[in-house]
């Protein structure tokens, strides 16, 4: 936990590959293997100009948990409704964030309420596409 109170700005959380998606919006990649563990705090990192991506030569384990703890004035719950054209349905998705990681990530079926809101739009939208045609 002490790493990660001295850099709270380094948080990242592992993608695809060796690439992590950091906490102030960018990417950066890791040097040698990837790491077994979804969240890490950036402790050796270095942008480079020959590559688009920052090189993370050294990581540090943390639980998502601990951001929580630590710095609860920069964790933030977002939440909406949004159409899912292939279920053809309404879903209520909501997540807690990091800056501007996703740390925790909840899909579920909406209330009333929220069903209603999409749905009015989605109808709109709807009848503005047949229209054009």
């Amino acid at each position: 936990m002490s790493v990660l109170a001295g850099f709270p700005d380094r948080v990242a959380r592992r993608r695809a590959g060796n690439q992590v998606l950091l906490s102030t919006g960018g990417s950066a990649e890791v040097a040698g293997d990837r790491p077994r563990y979804e969240f890490m705090v950036a402790v050796d990192a270095e942008d480079r100009k020959d590559k688009p991506l920052p090189l993370i030569r050294m990581t540090a384990r943390i639980e998502p948990e601990w951001l929580i703890e630590l710095f609860p004035d920069q964790v933030r719950e977002k939440s909406g409704v949004e159409w899912n054209r292939l279920g053809e349905r309404v879903e209520a998705v909501s997540a807690l964030l990091y800056d501007e990681l996703v740390i925790q990530n909840r899909e579920g079926r909406p209330g009333l309420r929220g069903r209603s809101r999409v749905a009015g739009t989605e109808s709109v939208g709807s009848r503005h596409r047949s229209l054009r045609r």
